[in-house]
């Protein structure tokens, strides 16, 4: 059942009638929100509204500031109103998956990312991997809903990776930082569009190339092809080193992320 609270942040932001808002439809992908599709006047919508405690581990402010840029970019058009309490109102895209694997595709997700990066904006609001990771390790110990104490020679040794990549040199600007198949929406045009900016802030952008393979059956030497292709050269081994390091401290993240997701039932 739709709460009254989203009916009425359709109603205002697209000047319609409740009753105008027909034909609701829930989407399952997400591990953060719940989202639904609906229609107005034949025009189709998602509507998302914010997990519970998302904002503990998600800034909606650096969100709104991101979603305002990626639509400048042309990144993501879909957006009709983002509000920092965190719902969002966007335009359905009608498209298929993007295959991860498929080379082509590949290429075209790498163009669209390097877009970001090549515009070299640097946000209020930073997305430090380790601070990220902390604040999480933090949270299990003040709440005892996950004994960490088996990860922490892991964590040490993250800790030194991370001075390794800041010692590279490498310059931190506005990444997606949840850069996914299921984030880069593919029309049958075969033009991308990426959604979902909530992790959004500055950050080394091979962490972004590094997120895109952290659900997928790639080997290091995939990864590093990826990275190839991202570059447009064959990598130097500085380029090897912060891309490897840069994958590291993403993977942990996200795996301490999933700890907490899994302590708190999903």
């Amino acid at each position: 059942m739709v709460n009254s609270e989203a009916l009425n942040n359709i109603s205002n932001t697209l000047k319609c009638n409740i009753e105008d808002i027909k034909n609701i439809e829930y989407l399952k992908v997400g591990l953060t929100n719940s989202s639904f599709k609906f229609c107005v006047l034949d025009k189709a919508y998602v509507y998302r509204q914010p997990g519970k405690n998302t904002n503990i581990f998600i800034n909606r402010k650096s969100e709104v500031y991101s979603e305002k840029i990626a639509k400048e970019l042309g990144l993501d058009k879909t957006i009709i109103h983002i509000d920092e309490s965190g719902w969002k109102l966007s335009k359905y895209l009608d498209c298929v998956l993007l295959d991860p694997y498929d080379i082509n595709d590949q290429k075209r997700a790498m163009k669209l990312i390097k877009k970001l990066h090549n515009a070299n904006i640097v946000s209020k609001y930073d997305f430090d991997y380790l601070k990220e990771t902390e604040r999480f390790i933090k949270i299990f110990k003040q709440d005892k809903i996950v004994d960490f104490s088996k990860h922490l020679e892991t964590h040490k040794q993250v800790k030194r990776i991370n001075k390794l990549l800041d010692s590279l040199g490498y310059t931190k600007v506005l990444c997606h930082n949840d850069f996914w198949s299921y984030n880069i929406l593919k029309e049958k045009s075969n033009k991308l569009t990426l959604i979902d900016w909530e992790y959004s802030g500055n950050a080394y952008p091979a962490c972004d190339v590094a997120y895109y393979v952290s659900s997928l059956d790639f080997s290091i030497d995939d990864y590093l092809s990826l990275a190839k292709l991202y570059e447009g050269h064959t990598l130097t081994d500085k380029e090897t080193k912060y891309y490897l390091y840069s994958l590291a401290i993403v993977m942990w993240y996200w795996y301490v992320w999933a700890l907490y997701k899994e302590a708190n039932g999903k």
